[in-house]
């Protein structure tokens, strides 16, 4: 409910009967409203439902009412004690492992930003989870890639093909980078070659938030043309790159020449 149709009693109205669900869409919105991405909106939609489902055990419809500190421990509590992943993901197999401290602290942190929209909406008047600690997060720490593994992965790309040229550029410039998978798909070029000849890496993030990528130093110590592989130009090369790489490979052509044709 927009507060432009409140009434003009609206903080002594009883909302406490108001669906969780209802409540729930209403704050998704309000998320995309202030420019959060389709994919950050999805993971909050998933984390929301999550709990909806955990409530609907005890509650047929739960409402605002249900909302409580005490069930957010309970559930979170239920997500500790779970020892199974990847529930429903199409991308993934259920595999019978405990749940990651990371993704327990995600459903709290939804939770816990959905408890204070309450207040700023004025649905409650106090955050109901201000006295609810967030979950630690164990520290990872992602060992890199060592001078073999790296060959034997170079090695495994068959050579002397378009196909395999393609996949070492991509495997190269993940490699010399350190951009995410995502992020290399939306690799971008513009007409001006960037300092140092990186490539336009969208980052993760809101909308429009590009910069050359320097997460690495080898990054900035290796233009673009040392990880696309000899042959960019054979005939039948510029067909089987992703567009953003065919872009990229015209923008640093001679003046005057033409792309190569398949």
């Amino acid at each position: 409910m927009g507060k432009g149709r409140r009434p003009r009693n609206w903080q002594q109205m009883n909302k406490e009967g108001t669906p969780l669900e209802q409540l729930f869409a209403d704050y998704l919105l309000a998320k995309r409203s202030a420019g959060c991405s389709e994919k950050t909106v999805s993971w909050y939609r998933d984390n929301l439902r999550a709990y909806l489902r955990f409530l609907a055990c005890a509650h047929s419809r739960p409402t605002l009412r249900d909302f409580t500190a005490q069930s957010v421990r309970s559930y979170i509590v239920s997500l500790q004690e779970r020892r199974t992943k990847y529930e429903g993901n199409h991308l993934r197999r259920t595999e019978n492992e405990p749940l990651s401290s990371h993704t327990i602290f995600g459903h709290a942190a939804t939770l816990k930003a959905f408890s204070a929209w309450l207040v700023s909406e004025e649905y409650t008047e106090a955050n109901v989870l201000r006295g609810v600690p967030q979950p630690k997060k164990r520290k990872t720490v992602v060992s890199a890639l060592s001078a073999e593994e790296i060959q034997k992965l170079l090695a495994a790309v068959p050579k002397h093909t378009a196909v395999g040229a393609r996949d070492r550029a991509l495997l190269t410039t993940l490699l010399d980078t350190g951009l995410r998978a995502a992020e290399l798909c939306n690799l971008a070029a513009r007409r001006r070659p960037h300092r140092r000849g990186l490539p336009q890496g969208r980052r993760k993030g809101r909308p429009g938030a590009d910069r050359p990528d320097r997460r690495q130093h080898r990054a900035s110590a290796h233009p673009l043309p040392r990880v696309l592989p000899p042959g960019a130009g054979a005939p039948g090369y510029r067909d089987v790159l992703p567009l953003a790489l065919r872009r990229t490979l015209d923008a640093r052509r001679p003046a005057g020449s033409c792309p190569a044709q398949g």
